[in-house]
């Protein structure tokens, strides 16, 4: 099983944000000058967890003892998000938020550089307040955020049956090395 949990900043979608805050602490954003949401929320953070599956079938390398493992979580597609009241920190304390996100969206794992296409994961895998980890067995395996964002690279699905595994393990110029 793997696993994500952790916060991400909701200052980019404050309307987002305003809908998990507790009733009692909801500011009205009605006829109000457009920066007035992004400021109140600029520092908001949700607490998110989702877990996953590891695909069947992983690709071992045989000449460097090396697995790719796969990772399928079941993220909510587009830019709908779903209302977890009590789920942010209007003061961004993570370690404070006891309900948790279930169903984040595609949207708070990735920098998006248009609405259809990804530039990369967000800045919380790399700075730790995203914890990426793996369980097997009774043991759990923590990613080192310093390393995620140095080796993530994207592939199209369309690509994966020509991809070199043993050439992908050296970090080639040319990504991804195909047949």
């Amino acid at each position: 099983m793997g696993l994500i949990d952790g916060c991400v900043f909701m200052s980019d979608k404050p309307l987002a944000a305003a809908i998990n805050v507790p009733p009692k602490d909801r500011a009205s954003f009605d006829g109000k000058d457009i920066s007035v949401p992004y400021d109140r929320h600029k520092r908001t953070v949700q607490r998110i967890r989702v877990s996953g599956v590891v695909r069947a079938g992983s690709v071992a390398i045989p000449a460097y003892s090396t697995e790719y493992v796969g990772g399928v979580f079941l993220l909510e597609p587009g830019g709908a998000y779903h209302g977890f009241t009590g789920s942010v920190s209007l003061e961004g304390k993570c370690s404070e938020i006891k309900t948790l996100n279930t169903r984040p969206t595609l949207f708070q794992f990735l920098e998006m550089e248009t609405v259809c296409r990804p530039r990369s994961l967000r800045e919380e895998f790399s700075n730790g307040q995203l914890k990426t980890s793996l369980f097997v067995g009774d043991r759990q395996f923590v990613f080192d955020p310093e390393l995620i964002n140095q080796h993530v690279r994207t592939v199209a699905w369309k690509e994966w049956p020509d991809i070199l595994l043993a050439q992908m393990y050296e970090n080639p110029e040319d990504f991804p090395p195909t047949r």
